[in-house]
Order: C-alpha cells, then structure tokens, then sequence
C-alpha cells in the first residue's frame, strides 16, 4: 500500500476518533514506521 494510503487512512480513523494534530501525527509517524517506509527513533 502506498504511503498516502496510509496516511489518508490514519487521518480519517483519527478524525473519525476525535484525534487532535498532534495524536494524529503520532498515529502517522508508528504507522509508517510499522510498515518500514521511515526508520524509527526519536524525532
């Protein structure tokens, strides 16, 4: 799946959940570091 994909999917959930931005970027940055499109590690 491409990384907009997951991206798309992370904010609609998020919003859909009542996320504020900073939630939905962690959600953002655990999900592309789960699927090994960015290295993990202190931002």
């Amino acid at each position: 799946m491409p990384a907009w994909e997951l991206i798309r999917e992370v904010l609609v959930k998020g919003r859909a959940d009542g996320l504020d931005d900073v939630q939905l970027a962690g959600g953002i940055y655990t999900v592309l570091v789960s699927h090994g499109l960015i290295q993990g590690g202190r931002a």
